[in-house]
């Protein structure tokens, strides 16, 4: 038989002679298998303890906000931030033209209730050379009814024609915006009888050969007017119908497609202004805070003050007192030197009244009672009815109503920081902003911190 060749433990035969085994490389995505372990026992199996491994809960993070300060849009960011909207065919890319626009000009438009007069006007032949598309989003200020949600208090107004609707203007070929708005003036006031004074650039949607652009108006005067022996009529909606509307298929009708585009830059164009609104009002509500409650601190000291000098005021004069006592005793004393025992009794009975008198004097003072005034910049809570608005807008259930009058602080938190503001550009100076001004928690009850404070003397 021959004789086996001699293998090294966990090696291998090359050549006659044993040689070690080489680990295989170890990297990321390879793993060597666990070595096998022995047979277990019966025993063993019972003893078995399984640990429950607890795994970390992912949530799902909702869709944020983007930042509001991207102007120039491709077709993919267009989309992002529109994710309920599919896309247009032939769309290219929009721009956030209303970032050219002072903040708080959207939120700060006074409110226009759009009247339907019974006044027929000729309808116009649409214009319809040129390549430029540009129309207006006949919005409304916020209207004074508290009974409805802020949402539903924007009323949009735009012309529909069996079914189909569409901004009021035309085409054009002029390029410059002060032809445009002079254009789309004349447009809108042949169209449905409403005059506006001046436009601002809200979107630009950019297609392959051409381009729609949308305004919206500043001062609206008149109301709509129904259009003669036609089938196109003004219709109303409120803000929140157009932004929750669906639309399964945008090239069936691209006119819908860019009112309800319109409609959604005009929102975030109003989330920026609400944001921007909150933050002033709240450096507002933390330094009236602050002066209110320095204004008690130094109530609380003029009252210890008071109460120090009052104290000090009685020592002194109980030191007083006890001063004139020990300088009466003393002049007795050398009034005595010389005089008989029965010279000394008979003025004993005089001298003990006045000691009596003293002594009495001396008990009786106390510390008064006298409170301090309390300060004349005193204040009192009032309810903020813009604070309110702001906050609202931004409070958006299922089946918006009045709204749930809290909002999240997390989407506080992320809006805050789109405005990529340079003393609010982290997550902890955003917190520690609002932790100043605002309750903790998960929801904030906006209601309840919707106040301002007002000086007293002002009440």
């Amino acid at each position: 038989m021959p004789r086996p060749i001699p293998r090294a433990a966990g090696g291998v035969v090359v050549g006659g002679a044993a040689k070690p085994a080489v680990a295989p490389p170890v990297s990321s995505r390879y793993q060597p298998y666990a070595p096998k372990a022995a047979a277990m026992t019966p025993n063993d199996q019972q003893n078995i303890v399984i640990k429950k491994v607890e795994r970390p809960v992912i949530v799902m993070q909702t869709t944020w906000d983007l930042p509001f300060n991207q102007l120039e849009r491709r077709c993919v960011e267009h989309h992002a931030r529109n994710l309920n909207r599919p896309l247009c065919p032939g769309f290219l890319s929009s721009q956030a033209l209303w970032l050219k626009n002072a903040a708080d000009t959207a939120a700060s438009m006074p409110p226009f209730t759009p009247k339907m007069s019974t006044t027929t006007l000729e309808k116009p032949a649409e214009k319809t050379e040129g390549h430029i598309n540009v129309r207006a989003f006949l919005v409304t200020g916020v209207r004074k009814d508290e009974s409805q949600h802020v949402l539903h208090r924007i009323k949009c107004v735009f012309s529909q024609t069996d079914g189909a609707v569409q901004a009021y203007g035309g085409s054009t070929s002029v390029e410059d915006a002060p032809r445009q708005k002079q254009f789309l003036t004349e447009a809108v006031e042949a169209q449905c009888g409403v005059h506006v004074a001046d436009w601002l650039p809200l979107t630009e949607l950019q297609y392959g050969d051409s381009k729609t652009m949308f305004y919206i108006p500043v001062g609206l005067e008149g109301n709509v007017c129904f259009s003669k022996g036609t089938d196109t009529q003004p219709t109303t909606s409120s803000l929140i119908e157009l932004i929750d509307y669906k639309i399964t298929c945008a090239s069936s009708n691209k006119n819908l497609w860019e009112l309800l585009t319109a409609a959604d830059a005009y929102d975030e164009y109003l989330l920026r202004d609400m944001v921007v609104r909150i933050r002033k009002l709240l450096l507002e509500s933390t330094k009236k805070m602050k002066a209110a409650q320095e204004a008690e601190q130094d109530h609380k000291g003029r009252v210890v003050r008071e109460k120090a000098r009052r104290e000090q005021e009685a020592r002194d004069r109980r030191k007083a007192c006890e001063d004139k006592e020990k300088s009466l005793k003393e002049t007795w004393r050398r009034e005595d030197e010389g005089k008989t025992d029965r010279q000394k009794k008979d003025l004993g009975e005089k001298r003990s009244y006045e000691m009596k008198q003293i002594r009495d004097e001396c008990e009786s003072i106390t510390i008064s009672d006298t409170k301090v005034k309390e300060p004349l910049h005193e204040v009192i809570l009032k309810e903020d009815n813009t604070a309110l608005v702001c906050f609202q807008y931004f409070d958006r259930p299922k089946g918006i109503a009045c709204g749930t009058g809290t909002v999240s602080r997390a989407r506080l938190i992320n809006l805050l920081l789109c405005l990529r503001d340079p003393d609010l550009n982290t997550t902890r100076k955003v917190e520690t902003f609002l932790n100043n001004s605002l309750p903790l928690g998960a929801r904030i009850p906006y209601p309840a911190v919707c106040t301002d404070i007002i000086p007293i003397e002002e009440k």
